[in-house]
């Protein structure tokens, strides 16, 4: 099991390495607030809490967003216990509106998600030039693995024209 400093400092890394314009200063002082916020809440598998806004901060790091977003994912988890009037303030705490901070994250998770998709392609691309290479015997799966491949093209397509991409 990973400690809490080991994911500050993976996040730390990502964003030292994908974000390197990101405001180190504000992410830190979200980071101190979340970190308080969920000082005593632990995790089914007996991990602090705060590890899993950590890792989702380390997630929209590696996939380059701005400290916006990086806050957003620290703080995402915090807003929950809040009504409206506290996250605006929250929000304004760390000039974000929040309304971005939700399309940020729902940004990420789709990006994720692309992530996940492309490296199924990959796995399946290289299944497909096996067979046909004559590497092994064609499989029956042959045709699903087509078909899979088609839809998840199709869906990274949809996605593509959404984000703008």
């Amino acid at each position: 099991m990973e400690t809490k400093q080991e994911h500050y400092e993976s996040m730390m890394q990502a964003i030292a390495r994908y974000a390197p314009s990101a405001d180190l200063e504000v992410i830190q002082r979200a980071y101190a607030y979340a970190d308080e916020k969920h000082k005593n809440q632990l995790r089914k598998s007996g991990e602090p809490y705060i590890i899993h806004p950590l890792a989702v901060a380390e997630i929209v790091a590696e996939i380059g967003l701005d400290t916006d977003a990086i806050v957003a994912a620290l703080l995402h988890d915090c807003t929950k216990k809040l009504d409206m009037a506290q996250q605006l303030a929250l929000c304004e705490r760390y000039g974000i509106m929040l309304d971005e901070l939700e399309q940020k994250l729902g940004n990420a998770r789709r990006h994720t998600q692309m992530r996940a998709d492309l490296d199924r392609l990959r796995v399946l691309v290289t299944e497909i030039r096996c067979c046909n290479s004559g590497s092994f015997t064609p499989d029956p799966r042959i045709n699903h693995d087509t078909q899979e491949m088609l839809t998840i093209l199709q869906r990274l397509d949809t996605q593509e024209d959404a984000d703008g991409l």
